[in-house]
């Protein structure tokens, strides 16, 4: 459960060895047994981030109740029969409507390819994790910086055809729309990801519960998918 609980604290999860620092558990056969166990039984996840090398494999922890039960349960406790009607603004809710529609597109990669018409075309799918203080294989991190601890890109689509699908899952209760510094952001993103990658060609992909609002910043965005589009 130790292993669990670490697991529940990021979403894009973390590598064996970090898994093994921040739990305290002896990395020996036992601890492999363990990874293996929640590998085979679906709430766990390996998988290596885009343009990492194998080595450089993440844990994720992928199991819907599990992540339910440890922020809202096991974190909150929450036994109230309305906590939802009545704390449907608090930060926390909100947070969790976004992870949990990210897990829902991650369980429904197959119908985002279906809408992006690129169903036919292999892929492999992951994420990129950039730590604000580091570089990852020689990436420079200054021009992927949004947040003071990084950045992180939930779903890249990398495809057969030297494509690759940059997707930003987005939960809005109202149509999204594409700020001047948002835009800014992403067009750092992309020049980084080209930079590193330049036999590569990046299309940003909007995927969000609504639609996208037509402005002077949407074009940066290539495709679009919505929430309907998940379940055809």
């Amino acid at each position: 459960m130790k292993i669990v609980r670490f697991l529940g604290t990021r979403h894009a999860g973390f590598t064996r060895k970090e898994i093994a620092e921040h739990t305290g558990l002896n990395p020996n056969g036992d601890f492999t047994k363990m990874l293996k166990a929640l590998l085979g039984s679906d709430f766990v996840v390996k998988y290596t981030p885009f343009g990492f090398s194998q080595r450089e494999e993440y844990y994720k922890l992928i199991d819907s109740f599990c992540w339910f039960w440890l922020h809202f349960k096991e974190k909150k406790a929450v036994n109230q029969t309305d906590y939802w009607q009545q704390h449907l603004k608090e930060s926390d809710v909100a947070s969790w409507r976004g992870i949990a529609f990210e897990e829902v597109c991650l369980q429904h990669i197959s119908q985002i390819k279906y809408a992006l018409h690129i169903g036919a075309v292999s892929s492999q799918e992951s994420s990129l994790i950039v730590k604000g203080s580091e570089e990852a294989d020689g990436m420079q991190i200054d021009l992927l910086i949004d947040r003071a601890d990084g950045m992180q890109i939930d779903l890249l689509i990398d495809r057969a055809d030297d494509a690759v699908n940059v997707c930003e899952m987005k939960f809005y209760k109202a149509p999204y729309a594409v700020t001047k510094g948002y835009a800014q952001v992403l067009n750092s993103r992309l020049q980084a990801l080209e930079e590193k990658n330049p036999t590569k060609t990046f299309l940003l992909t909007y995927v969000g519960n609504s639609e996208l609002v037509s402005n002077e910043y949407s074009d940066i965005f290539r495709a679009s998918v919505t929430l309907d589009d998940l379940f055809i």
